[in-house]
């Protein structure tokens, strides 16, 4: 729905939720990837993340740093950051 109604903070906030969800599934290569892109639209966007979004991304970073090493994430991330929103759509809903 906020890809249709191209409310770009909205696709942030969910693809954030997805990434998380994925990490808790033990697929944090993806999980990884995906937060790299999500990190460049709230710099973009100039957004900080709410209590919520808070919330969200620190038990995301934990269930990552459980299984990847602070340079893996960096890598994903990094891989992530270069995607394109339909990339980072595609790839949320295979979680």
């Amino acid at each position: 729905m906020a890809r249709q109604a191209q409310y770009a903070g909205g696709i942030a906030i969910t693809l954030q939720h997805f990434s998380l969800l994925g990490a808790l599934r033990g697929e944090v290569n993806d999980a990884a990837r995906l937060i790299g892109y999500v990190n460049v639209q709230y710099n973009e966007l100039g957004f900080e993340r709410e209590s919520t979004e808070k919330w969200g991304y620190e038990k995301l970073m934990a269930a990552l740093h459980e299984q990847l090493s602070d340079a893996e994430i960096e890598k994903l991330a990094a891989e992530g950051a270069a995607w394109s929103e339909d990339r980072a759509a595609e790839e949320a809903l295979k979680v």
